[in-house]
Parts: structure tokens; sequence; C-alpha cells
């Protein structure tokens, strides 16, 4: 008997653990398309000033915790004003990994985007 127990409580744990894994893979997957879609849309203007590794990896680490925490306030039923400014809030964190250059080439291509 004790042994069923040890052994439901053991699989239990792994399954929970993966489902989490999961979970954090799939947000570290989003994140990653976010960072590269904004070097895209940088490097369209100019290839010359395209994300470094250390901004694609801070920028990564900005965009999780984003989502993270807009997925939270979703799920807490937070108005949407809360959540617009806790989205503008993380745009100004975001913001400030990128050189002056690098927003106006992301702005430029927004805007090319845009009248497209």
């Amino acid at each position: 008997m004790q042994l069923k127990k040890l052994t439901f409580t053991l699989l239990a744990i792994i399954f929970i653990s993966g489902a989490g894994f999961a979970q954090s893979a799939k947000l570290q997957q989003k994140a990653t398309d976010k960072v590269e879609e904004l070097n895209t849309q940088i490097t369209s203007v100019n290839p010359d000033i395209a994300l470094t590794a250390e901004q694609k990896e801070r920028l990564t680490e900005l965009y999780i915790e984003k989502l993270k925490g807009t997925r939270k306030m979703k799920k807490d039923g937070e108005e949407k004003d809360a959540i617009k400014a806790f989205n503008k809030e993380n745009w100004g964190k975001i913001k400030a990994v990128l050189t002056k250059e690098q927003f106006r080439a992301r702005k430029k291509a927004k805007a090319t985007k845009v009248d497209d």
C-alpha cells in the first residue's frame, strides 16, 4: 500500500512539473518570437543597427515578464485600464534597452507597415 502511494505521489509530481515546464517553454518561445519580430522591424530600416545578443537576452526577459504579468492580471480580472498601464510601463522598459537609432527604426518600420 505504501509503495502505491509513493508511486502515485511521484507520478503526480512529475506530471505537474512537466506541465509547468511546457508552459515555461511556450512562454519562452513567444517572448523569443516577439524579440525576433522587433529585430526584423529594426533591420528592415537599417541592417547595421540590429539587436545585439545582450539586448536580445534582456528583451526576452522583459517580454516574459510582460506576458506573465498580463496573463496574471487577466486571470485576476483586472480592468483593461490597469492592463494598459502595465503594458505601457513594460514598453518603457523595453524602449530603455534599445538605442535611439533602433527605436527610431522600429517606429519607422511600424509606420511604414501601417501605411501599406
